[in-house]
This record gives C-alpha cells, structure tokens and sequence, in this order.
C-alpha cells in the first residue's frame, strides 16, 4: 500500500479522534490544497454553534485558523483549563488577558 494513502487514513482516524473526546463532530479532512504535504480539516463546535478549521502538519502539530491569516497552536492531547491545561474553550477578551 502507498505510504501516501496510508498516512492520510492515520491522520485521518487520528483527526477524529482529536474531536470525539471534546465532543465535537468532524465536518471535513483533506489534504491542504495550497500544501499537499499538509492536511487541512474542520469541526463542528457545538457548546459554541462554530466550526474551527485547523492545519494538520506531517509532524503531528495542529494549528487552528482564526482568520485574516491569523492562526494557534492547538496541543493534540485534551488539557481542559480547570484540569491544569493551557487550552480554554472560551475565548479570551481583553479584560481576561489585563487579569492574567
């Protein structure tokens, strides 16, 4: 088999894997149009009615895309803030980031 087709099946089951334990719900997954040697996918986000679009590198690093050429790192292991991680599912306003 073509190591190709096999490590996209991978990323592919890994992808869903990622969304499964947060509770969201894979739209899309596919190579990155603009670099074939990347992924590109996106999920539905329930708890925020919002899909988030992430870059998937051949290394395994996962980069949400925020818009306007803007992206975050997005670690593939699930940290919820309140269990010591750095990954909060709420957005972060200005007046949070003054706090900090």
């Amino acid at each position: 088999m073509d190591e190709r087709i096999t490590s996209f099946k991978v990323a592919r089951v890994e992808f869903t894997m990622f969304c499964e334990v947060r509770g969201w719900t894979v739209e899309y997954f596919s190579n990155n149009p603009k670099n074939y040697r990347q992924y590109y996918a996106r999920c539905y986000v329930p708890e925020k009615a919002d899909t988030y679009h992430f870059i998937i590198t051949l290394a395994g690093k996962y980069y949400r895309l925020l818009g306007n050429k803007q992206w975050e790192p997005y670690e593939y292991v699930y940290k919820p803030a309140d269990a010591g991680g750095d990954q909060h599912e709420t957005e972060s306003t200005g007046d949070e980031a003054e706090r900090a």
